[in-house]
């Protein structure tokens, strides 16, 4: 029993090196755990048996953790399109995060981002619709599901153009700041989210392009 329970216990270590999922891995490591308990209790070494049922302990605690966040969450059937449409590289746990970050806000026929402003929240629409002006002349139409003013925002240079509420238009902020922190503290979260500002100016480009064929 004692050579078996070791052998098994090396082949779970073995498994577990060769993998990247943190989930399985730990998973992998409780296997190996109990090989080598039972390999002290074969041999009878009490310090290898405690040692090896505190590490069960921190693994299996971790597992539940993992899971936990993994765990698939409900949303809103409004937030779920809007998921759909902009932040499907996002996980649904990461978009609630980023989207209750935000300020929601309502405006009437007024304007959201004036011309030559230095733009220090990236905003996204999320009702309504709201016109692009450069000197006051109509450029586009923006629509639910896009964001306003964005290549500004990310290049920090001034709005080419002005961005005005037609009609009633609810859209959400978020403060330059709080994208900034995610280079700290979600990296991966700021990579997707720059993956849909670009698949949404790239809809923008091609919109106007075939306006203009």
């Amino acid at each position: 029993m004692a050579t078996i329970s070791l052998n098994a216990a090396y082949i779970f270590l073995l498994f577990a090196n060769s993998l990247r999922d943190m989930f399985w891995l730990r998973i992998a490591l409780i296997g190996s755990q109990i090989c080598f308990t039972l390999y002290g209790v074969a041999v009878d070494s009490q310090s290898m048996i405690l040692w090896n049922i505190v590490f069960i302990g921190i693994n299996a605690t971790q597992i539940i953790q993992l899971w936990l966040q993994r765990r698939p969450i409900p949303l809103p059937d409004d937030l779920a399109e809007i998921h759909a449409i902009s932040f499907a590289d996002m996980s649904r746990r990461e978009f609630l995060a980023f989207w209750e970050a935000g300020e929601a806000r309502t405006t009437t026929d007024e304007l959201i981002l004036p011309q030559g402003a230095h733009v220090q929240e990236l905003l996204y629409l999320v009702r309504g619709k709201a016109h692009v002006l450069s000197n006051e002349s109509l450029i586009t139409t923006l629509t639910r599901g896009r964001f306003i003013g964005e290549m500004s925002f990310l290049s920090k240079a001034p709005a080419v153009a002005s961005v005005r509420a037609h009609g009633t238009a609810q859209y959400v902020a978020w403060p330059h700041a709080t994208i900034e922190s995610f280079q700290k503290t979600d990296a991966q979260k700021l990579i997707r989210l720059q993956s849909a500002i670009g698949r949404d100016l790239v809809h923008k480009l091609t919109t106007q392009s075939g306006l203009a064929a």
